[in-house]
């Protein structure tokens, strides 16, 4: 009689051992759920989930790597987008500071005659057409930079 309580125990813990096996290689094969920020660091992995994703629609909501590859897309695109506006900003202080207060127009050419007047209103407008023309050209240059980093994401 003993041994046969041996034998349902040894039997018992076999099965037990069999089930605990089985669902460790089942758990193991399920994708593991990778954070943001390995997402952030490996863009080759966060651009093939994000193209796997693109592929299967029901997966971007559901799907924990789906939805951390696209925050960690987004927190890159919005960490260019701070960069490029700081950037701006920079150089364009440095080009308005380099080309010296303009004066207003009474300031620069308040008690001349007609003529004359007309010419200094003239020279104004044009410094600050200049002015302006460089700070856009400065934007323009900056943010293609910076699209072509965005497009590398």
């Amino acid at each position: 009689m003993r041994s046969l309580h041996f034998n349902k125990g040894f039997k018992f813990a076999k099965q037990m051992r069999f089930l605990l096996l089985a669902g460790f290689f089942l758990s193991a094969c399920e994708a593991q759920v990778k954070p943001m920020s390995f997402y952030k660091a490996n863009g080759d992995e966060r651009r093939s989930v994000l193209a796997d994703c693109a592929d299967n629609p029901s997966k971007q909501q559901e799907d924990g790597n789906c939805v951390n590859a696209a925050a960690a897309l987004k927190g890159l695109q919005l960490a260019l987008q701070r960069q490029r506006i700081y950037k701006i900003n920079e150089e364009q202080a440095a080009a308005s500071a380099a080309a010296g207060p303009i004066p207003s127009l009474v300031e620069a050419c308040g008690d001349l005659d007609a003529d004359t007047f007309k010419r200094c209103q003239d020279a104004l407008d044009a410094r600050k057409r200049r002015l302006l023309a460089e700070l856009n050209a400065i934007n323009r240059r900056i943010t293609s930079e910076y699209e072509a980093k965005l497009e590398a994401l």
